[in-house]
């Protein structure tokens, strides 16, 4: 599928029992054609009234957190390809991707298909995709399956609302852990609006040294 551009507006809850649920809200942009993407997640009580941004272009990734009246002021922290952060945010946002997402779960998922229906007007197929996540980990970094994560489950389900040009319009998803419960669900929007997603510029940007480059210690 060609890549385009689209907004979304996400939706997670973290839901540790005993009434203790944060929900996050966050907003972004997508340009898949120039490999960019933005993201912003709203203040919080919990976050103490921070707000985190998020951008990556190409390969680079970029993050900054300040209170929202300080956000235009601080400098963004960079992280370069090879850095773990860089390609955990990658993957993290190549996974809610409504161009690729499909295709990338192609060989490692079963599809159910539940019916139709519309989301925001638009008509959709409802579907449903049981993730093999020991396949899934197969297909990404090296330094990304390396990591350890104890609690991962066997599978994992989505819920994905596809339209006819076969891009999702909406993705949902529970994963249950031992000790919390997420859920998320991402609607994507404006598919081929306007999205400009720039490298911001070096005199407001931070190196993050890569571990064992030279110069890093």
């Amino acid at each position: 599928m060609a890549k385009g551009t689209a907004r979304m507006h996400m939706t997670a809850e973290r839901d540790a029992g005993g009434g203790s649920v944060r929900t996050f809200v966050i907003d972004g942009e997508i340009d898949g054609a120039h490999d960019a993407r933005s993201m912003r997640t709203q203040a919080d009580e919990d976050s103490g009234g921070l707000v985190q941004e998020a951008r990556t272009v190409g390969d680079v990734s970029y993050q900054r957190v300040a209170p929202p009246d300080r956000l235009g002021e601080t400098p963004w922290i960079r992280y370069e390809p090879d850095s773990p952060m860089a390609r955990l945010q990658a993957a993290s946002l190549d996974a809610s991707d409504p161009f690729t997402f499909l295709d990338r779960v192609a060989g490692v998922s079963d599809v159910e298909t539940l019916g139709t229906t519309t989301v925001d007007g638009v008509p959709v197929t409802h579907a449903r995709l049981t993730i093999d996540m020991a396949k899934w980990m197969r297909t990404l970094p090296k330094d990304l399956r390396d990591l350890e994560f104890d609690d991962r489950p066997d599978t994992a389900e989505y819920d994905v609302w596809i339209d006819a040009q076969r891009r999702i319009r909406r993705l949902r998803n529970t994963s249950v852990h031992p000790q919390v419960t997420f859920r998320t669900q991402i609607d994507f929007t404006d598919f081929g609006a306007p999205v400009t997603i720039e490298a911001p510029p070096a005199s407001e940007v931070v190196d993050v040294p890569v571990a064992g480059a030279p110069g890093s210690g």
